[in-house]
């Protein structure tokens, strides 16, 4: 028997459907031209109004953009309102859809920090949201795991595997512990 394992970004194929096409731009070089254009199109859509704003010209925006073109954006943002495009997308827009865009900016700016960022809130304070820890270090252990350790250290002042030494235990430690290159002989010291 074989089994399917299931990743929420790339869910698996169903027979006869297609799979879900989004209108995100693949990342390349920045168009300087298209960056104004949207920056200038997101102040009138929210900061530059008198009341009220156009989410739907946030969403057009964040969801059809390639990160390295939103950031070009956001610095093109920050020349005419003179207010970071995070701050604005506070001010003007709804909770959920906050949250959804101020992510969209983080992981634009610094996927490793973003996920260094969510890694620690999952395991900060009164115990540890190991859904959250599974799943970061899970999708991210082929791309910015080493990044995201990096950030994590430089970030919160503490080494992401001592972190999880102290918050995970057991096998489960061992395995994160591995995902992240530090073996077993490295966790006979603690």
């Amino acid at each position: 028997m074989t089994s399917t394992i299931f990743h929420p970004v790339n869910p698996p194929a169903v027979v006869g459907v297609p799979p879900p096409k989004g209108d995100r731009a693949q990342d390349g070089p920045s168009d300087t031209k298209l960056a104004a254009g949207d920056a200038k199109r997101l102040y009138e859509a929210g900061e530059k109004r008198f009341f009220g704003t156009d989410e739907a010209t946030f969403i057009d925006v964040f969801s059809k953009r390639s990160f390295s073109q939103l950031r070009a954006t956001f610095d093109e943002y920050s020349k005419i309102c003179e207010r970071d495009i995070r701050e604005s997308i506070g001010r003007e827009t709804g909770f959920h859809l906050k949250q959804a865009l101020q992510a969209l900016v983080d992981i634009a700016r610094s996927p490793a920090g973003y996920f260094a960022s969510r890694l620690f809130k999952s395991m900060d304070g009164f115990g540890t949201h190991n859904r959250s820890v599974i799943f970061i270090m899970v999708d991210q252990s082929e791309s910015h795991l080493p990044a995201i350790e990096a950030n994590y250290s430089r970030m919160f002042g503490v080494e992401l595997n001592e972190h999880l030494r102290a918050r995970a235990g057991g096998n489960y430690k061992k395995m994160l512990l591995a995902l992240l290159g530090h073996g077993p002989e490295e966790d006979s010291m603690v």
